[in-house]
């Protein structure tokens, strides 16, 4: 009864969606109202306010100029998608593309100038103009993108961490999680920054200490621009060994309350924004998924259910800003294969799997002056997980579980001064650490079958023994495993960071940072650096190098005793690499890297020639050991052309190698990511229809088409995007089966990672469709997963009777999802 409530509910939902579509679709089609763009300023190092900076929409009469706090508002702008260009004298013009504007709703854009006009005895020369945001900081392997280019991705389900992973230095090659892999490094080397607050993952359904999952919890309508750095990153940044992913929210509309109702593949969800006071404004969604309505037929027990709510409030204080970000998720899974088992099976196992995170924080931008910036961040972020997993039915025989909050209270300060084109900058950080851990596992027995009839089917190897042929038919017992504990400890940081420009055309930043872990009693310096030369106006020579520094995983420190004297492990990059802008709109980067790993933890029963210790399982913690090694190594190509007129392309092309030492032997391996060549090709092309007078004037006003629409290729505006992904096939292991334990090991002989996957190959097309009302709009977006239905394989499944059955990634996947604004 409940689950058919449920899917009755599901139904009357699409049903409304289907039927607001159809009840609002006004015949006031030439009556829109117009909308708003609005923002600020900044100079994009400082953040100081750039008074007087002009913005101008192209192609059209209207433009503005920024106030004494850097803020303008151009009103009353017909909908539609513009670019918009930014001015200031002394800063490189910046022009922002595919700026969509909604009737009756503002859009915010706010963008930082970067100072870059060259002076050649005392002559100003003008500045070339740019397309592309770029962090100071990051000379190398860096991009910018905005709202919209998350939106419009094929393929990307809204998801940033989806979307980021055109760039050739990021790969994946699994559907199932959004978790991005650096440069060979693992799911949790890489750092998330939220408004200057450090979240260790965003996703839902994480894997505690490694990362990892399928949906994001981040409204990506929320983010202004992310500013992601694949390597060699500044030392404002830590505890992290390969990449940093800054995202930054934008802030609410302060004109009037703006509404918004979405429903698609990732849930059902809704938004709001208004202004908060006089000097203030916020922002509210939430979205609950809904996958349990749909798959009623499924030949699955296990369906995710999960939910997310996040806000952001902002306030302005003369020269301060305060930001106060909350973001809350929960998730919960579980399955039954009892359906699976058969009549030689008699176990089954009944499992769940419940995880939330929690984060809250406030953020404070001070201007202190126009050579002084502060920013103040006083963060909690919390996460639990609870996992169970039970023997023969619900709430019997307890296998194995894991009940465990990890908690992180931050107080961070930055600080930077500049000079002209010099900067001096500092800060420091004190993290208390809390978590707790309540970890069992029933003991393991490995039987001894027989199995003297080798025609024999294993699965009728009911009769077992020893070797001996005792009674007790016992192998080996690894023993029972129960552990609890609490900790509370801190880290702390500080760095330091001088950016100059001795000469013209050249600016260097060095830097270094410092790091303490107090449960461990480990302290580590970082040392960083990055040069850029610009050789002419378009073309630039870029390096970095830098050591970077990654604390053992919470869990890993406490699942033994004899884990606290582990080591924080690092990484050592250089990167160096051209820049190109053969056009304004056009970017291309060729770069080359070294990545050196060092003191891994990796666990000690690995480094034995036991065959029960699978070597490519680091899932399971017991003691550990700093033995790990590797390196990875890659030359990289990236070209980007943005859309300033009605199309754009992405091309990105990686060739690398990735190579770990065998904790056994100590030979050099192939790692667990190392894809050898990862090709992306992506490309959107815009229509605006309302310039066509047969759509206008002989389609729009039909009374058939205002009822089909939604199912038709057209719309006010439509924008159709594709994206081509092809890797090579990823190592593994492959185990050998042992009829007579009824188990697959990996022989002390076997070479680690010594197969490969098959190649994987992914094409993704996406279509968007928006129409303009009155004072509202619609989106409806068809996106085509894995369009030719490829059988990209995930994994192996082996059972206890040596069948191996392949697991494939997501086959052929469609999806339609709406989006309304009010």
């Amino acid at each position: 009864m409940y689950k058919q409530h449920l899917r009755l509910s599901g139904m009357c939902m699409i049903v409304w969606v289907f039927a607001s579509f159809v009840s609002h679709h006004s015949p006031a089609w030439a009556d829109k109202t117009g909308g708003m763009i609005f923002g600020t300023i900044t100079d994009r190092a400082s953040n100081s306010p750039l008074i007087g900076a002009s913005v101008r929409i192209e192609n059209t009469n209207m433009g503005g100029m920024a106030n004494e706090k850097g803020e303008y508002t151009l009103k009353q702008v017909p909908p539609g998608t513009y670019n918009l260009r930014f001015m200031m004298i002394g800063y490189q013009p910046l022009v922002k593309t595919n700026v969509v504007v909604s009737p009756d709703r503002g859009t915010e854009i706010s963008v930082g100038l970067a100072l870059s006009a060259v002076e050649v005895e005392g002559v100003t020369v003008k500045a070339q103009e740019s397309y592309f945001e770029k962090d100071p900081e990051a000379e190398v392997s860096g991009k910018t993108m905005d709202t919209q280019e998350i939106i419009d991705a094929a393929g990307g389900t809204l998801d940033v961490q989806r979307v980021i992973q055109v760039m050739p230095s990021v790969s994946s090659g699994i559907d199932q999680i959004n978790e991005i892999v650096v440069r060979g490094g693992n799911f949790n080397e890489n750092l998330t920054v939220m408004d200057g607050i450090e979240i260790p993952n965003i996703n839902h359904f994480s894997n505690q200490s490694l990362g990892g999952g399928p949906i994001s919890m981040v409204r990506s309508e929320f983010i202004n621009d992310v500013s992601f750095m694949a390597g060699a990153f500044p030392a404002r940044f830590g505890d992290k060994a390969s990449s940093v992913l800054d995202i930054s929210l934008r802030k609410g509309s302060r004109e009037r309350m703006l509404k918004s109702v979405d429903l698609g593949i990732a849930g059902f969800g809704a938004m709001a924004e208004g202004p908060a006071g006089d000097n203030g404004s916020y922002l509210v969604s939430g979205r609950v998924s809904y996958l349990d309505l749909i798959a009623s037929n499924w030949e699955t027990e296990s369906i995710p259910h999960y939910y997310n709510m996040q806000s952001k409030v902002s306030w302005d204080f003369g020269i301060h800003t305060v930001m106060w970000n909350t973001l809350f998720g929960a998730d919960h899974i579980k399955g039954d294969n009892a359906k699976d088992s058969d009549m030689y099976s008699d176990e089954f196992t009944y499992w769940t799997q419940k995880s939330d995170l929690f984060v809250t924080g406030l953020t404070v931008k001070s201007a202190l002056s126009r050579s002084l910036y502060g920013q103040l961040v006083v963060s909690h972020v919390q996460n639990n997980w609870n996992n169970r997993d039970w023997l023969h039915e619900k709430n019997g025989l307890l296998t194995d579980s894991n009940e465990s909050t990890e908690s992180e209270n931050t107080l961070k300060y930055d600080l930077s001064w500049f000079w002209r084109k010099q900067e001096i900058s500092g800060g420091f950080s004190l993290k208390n650490c809390r978590f707790n851990d309540d970890m069992y596992q029933k003991p393991d027995t490995v039987y001894v079958y027989d199995w003297t009839d080798s025609a024999a089917d294993p699965r009728y190897d009911f009769k077992i023994r020893n070797s001996a042929g005792d009674a007790d038919s016992i192998y080996t017992i690894n023993p029972e495993l129960h552990g609890k504990e609490h900790v509370d400890t801190y880290k702390t940081a500080a760095y330091g960071q001088v950016r100059l420009v001795p000469v013209e055309r050249l600016t260097l930043r060095l830097g270094g940072r410092y790091d303490k872990f107090i449960y461990t009693k480990d302290s580590s310096f970082s040392p960083r650096a990055g040069v850029r030369y610009q050789v002419t106006d378009n073309f630039f020579l870029n390096g970095a190098y830098g050591k970077h520094y990654q604390s053992p995983a919470y869990v890993m420190l406490i699942a033994s005793s004899n884990n606290r004297n582990l080591k924080n492990y690092h990484t050592e990059q250089f990167v160096a690499g051209t820049e190109w802008f053969p056009f304004p709109e056009m970017r291309i980067t060729l770069e080359a890297y070294s990545k050196k790993y060092r003191d891994i933890p990796v666990l000690k029963a690995l480094t034995n020639d036991n065959p029960f210790d699978d070597p490519s399982d680091m899932i399971d913690y017991g003691d550990m050991v700093n033995k790990g090694k590797g390196h990875s190594e890659g030359i990289e190509l990236f070209l980007h052309r943005k859309m300033t007129t009605s199309y754009m392309y992405l091309i990105s092309y990686s060739l690398y190698r990735c190579r770990f030492d065998d904790p056994r032997t100590g030979e050099e391996r192939p790692g667990m990511f190392d894809l050898k060549n990862i090709v992306t090709l992506t490309g959107s092309k815009q229509w605006n229809l309302m310039k066509a007078k047969w759509y206008t004037d002989g389609m729009r006003p039909k009374l058939w088409y205002k009822t089909l629409a939604w199912l038709l290729p057209f719309g006010d505006e439509v924008t159709l995007s594709a994206k081509w992904r092809y890797s090579g096939g990823r190592p593994y292991t492959e185990p050998v089966y042992v009829r007579q334990y009824h188990e697959w090991i990996v022989p002390t002989d076997e070479k680690i990672y010594d197969t490969r996957l098959g190649d994987y190959q992914r094409l993704d097309i996406r279509i968007d469709r928006r129409y303009f009302f009155n004072d509202w709009s619609l989106v409806v977006y068809f996106d085509f997963w894995n369009v030719f239905n490829r059988k990209n394989i995930f994994d192996y499944n082996r059972s206890e009777y040596g069948e191996k059955e392949q697991i494939n990634n997501f086959e052929a996947m469609p999806m339609l999802g709406f989006n309304f604004e009010f």
